[in-house]
Formats: structure tokens, C-alpha cells, sequence
């Protein structure tokens, strides 16, 4: 694996040649560790990048998450999302309701975490 960035640095890099959006996520995991509780990694494919085209993502210290998947849809291909800083938070959503830069109420399949890692992988 070859670090990417972390938190703000992270949403930076990821909004310009290597955006998520356009990409598939193919995995989840989550688990716990002993040193930061809760983890999710997602792993993703950027469609349209010839070389370092897979991305995994680590949340740590994780305060909330929500993911939904029902067999009739794909899972899981990137329309639109929200990758963003909010107080101490980083927050994720790969379904959001609109495209402000504000958490909704209404996004789906997001993450809200102190920090976020990414790889390439």
C-alpha cells in the first residue's frame, strides 16, 4: 500500500485527477481494533485512472455510520458524494440527498468519523 494523505489533505487530492466520483466501491470492512475502537475501510475502483486505479479509505474513530444495499440495486457505483470536514468530523456520503457542502439528514451511505486515511492499493 502506498499512503495517500489523511483528513482535509485527503479530501484535497481526491477532488482533483483521482475524484471518487465515477469510481465503484467493491468491498467493505469493518472491524474492531484494539487501539481506535471501531474501523471502516472501503475500497474503491476509479474507473478512469490507468495507473494506482484502486483506493482504500480508513475511517477511524468512527461516531456514526449507515450503509444500505438491497440485492435489485449495484452495488456499488458512485454518482455524486460529499467528502468533507464539519467541526472535529470528517464526513463521507456516497448517496447524499444534494450536493451543498452541509451534512443532510437526508444522505445516505455516509460515515461521520475524527479522521480518514487513504491508500493506494
Amino acid at each position: 500500500m502506498l499512503y495517500i494523505d489523511k483528513n482535509e489533505g485527503l479530501i484535497n487530492y481526491l477532488s482533483g485527477k483521482y475524484s471518487l466520483i465515477s469510481s465503484k466501491l467493491y468491498r467493505m470492512d469493518i472491524y474492531n481494533d484494539a487501539k481506535s475502537d471501531l474501523i471502516v475501510d472501503l475500497y474503491f475502483e476509479l474507473l478512469y485512472t490507468p495507473v494506482n486505479s484502486r483506493i482504500k479509505l480508513t475511517f477511524t474513530e468512527i461516531e456514526e455510520y449507515s450503509f444500505y444495499h438491497h440485492r435489485s440495486n449495484y452495488f456499488y457505483n458512485v454518482e455524486r458524494l460529499k467528502f468533507l470536514r464539519k467541526d472535529n468530523f470528517m464526513y463521507l456520503s456516497i448517496d447524499p440527498y444534494d450536493e451543498d457542502q452541509n451534512i443532510s439528514i437526508e444522505d445516505r451511505d455516509f460515515i461521520l468519523s475524527k479522521n480518514v486515511e487513504g491508500y493506494f492499493i
